[in-house]
This record gives structure tokens, C-alpha cells and sequence, in this order.
């Protein structure tokens, strides 16, 4: 959000008083080897997702709405593999975290 402005309403419920409108995830290998693109698929780094999920959902914004949740790891090592077989691997990550559909399956 910037210059003071609410997002809320967005696709993903609009939790926190209508700031968030949706979020962007991935997970952090360790060790990395580039702190832009080396970035991993979510259960696959460090970071706590399903934490982070829980919190937005305590917030008041619906992770499970359609476009609450956008996937996004910048990874050339991902990028420069089997595009096919990268998105059923995005697609699996997301229903173990317990999103109730991913677009595209």
C-alpha cells in the first residue's frame, strides 16, 4: 500500500481493515546463491508459509478466495527447466498448503 491508500476489495477478501488485497509467495533457500533469483517452491525453504497463511487469515483476509494467493519465485534454476513440469510442481506446493483450488487444474 502507498502513499496512504487502501487496497482492500481486492480479489483475496481484504483483511486488515481492507489493506491487503492479495500476496505474493515463495520460500528462501538455505543457503542461496542469489538473493533475487535463487528463490524456492513454498515447503521447499525456511520460511514459515502456513504461519504466514494462518496470520493472514487471523487478519481477516481469505487466502482461500480466488487470486488471494500469487505464486511468485524468481529462480533461474526453475526457469531454465521444464516450464510443464515446474507449474504441476507450483500446483502441488499450493494444495498442500491447503488452497482449495489452483487455477489452471
Amino acid at each position: 500500500v502507498g502513499g496512504g491508500g487502501a487496497v482492500g476489495g481486492g480479489r483475496g477478501g481484504g483483511g486488515a481493515e481492507g489493506l491487503l488485497g492479495a500476496f505474493h509467495v515463495c520460500d528462501w533457500r538455505v543457503p542461496t546463491e542469489d538473493m533475487l533469483v535463487d528463490r524456492a517452491l513454498m515447503g521447499e525453504g525456511c520460511i514459515d508459509v502456513p504461519g504466514i497463511m494462518r496470520a493472514m487469515e487471523r487478519s481477516g483476509f481469505d487466502v482461500h478466495a480466488e487470486g488471494g494467493i500469487e505464486v511468485e519465485i524468481f529462480s533461474e534454476r526453475e526457469w531454465a527447466g521444464d516450464q510443464s513440469r515446474w507449474l504441476e510442481r507450483i500446483g502441488d506446493a499450493c494444495l498442500a498448503l491447503g488452497a482449495q483450488s489452483v487455477t489452471g487444474r
